[in-house]
């Protein structure tokens, strides 16, 4: 770019430079601009799944989970965790290690390869009806109320109302488990 606008070629080259600086400030302002526009709709972003074998509508943020899609998820995890056959154990809790968060992965992973052994030779099937679920958004807790029957080789060896707690995390959207535990009566 060169202007000749003056008869003086340094006068020319200011005027240049004026406007050359112009443009990089204009410039530089609209790229803070358009920062800070991006990271306002990064934060306001959701994300809205429906899946075909899901009958309600459930909403994924970076901060919250909706209640459906907890409840959802809990469903699925009882029935992979708490319902097993001595032949689908151990893919069942494959399946729900993928779950977990990574922080508890390797312990629990341990835990369950322990678990499916035991269930695998003494035969034993386990059987969990859900009467009642509450979520404590807050606590990021679950707690399950429920019907277990456990059963070895045909015979029924217990029977009663458990309940669990699970305790879950929210990485960006994804639900992940933290800690299952069996609360006493």
């Amino acid at each position: 770019m060169r202007i000749k606008t003056y008869l003086e070629e340094k006068l020319n080259l200011t005027v240049e430079n004026r406007l050359l600086k112009f443009a990089i400030t204009v410039l530089g302002i609209a790229l803070i601009v358009n920062v800070f526009v991006t990271w306002g709709l990064v934060v306001r972003t959701r994300t809205i799944v429906v899946p075909p074998v899901v009958n309600t509508r459930f909403e994924l943020s970076g901060a919250k989970l909706s209640d459906e899609y907890v409840k959802m998820m809990v469903r699925y995890i009882v029935s992979i965790g708490l319902n097993y056959t001595p032949s689908s154990a151990r893919a069942n809790f494959e399946e729900l290690l993928g779950i977990y968060d990574p922080s508890t992965y390797e312990e629990k992973k341990r835990e369950f390869y322990e678990l499916a052994e035991i269930v695998e030779t003494t035969k034993v099937t386990n059987i969990f009806f859900i009467h009642r679920m509450s979520i404590d958004e807050n606590k990021r807790q679950i707690e399950i109320q429920g019907m277990r029957k456990q059963l070895a080789n045909g015979q029924k060896i217990k029977e009663g109302q458990e309940t669990y707690l699970i305790e879950y995390s929210n990485n960006n959207g994804r639900f992940a488990i933290v800690h299952i535990t069996q609360k006493q009566q």
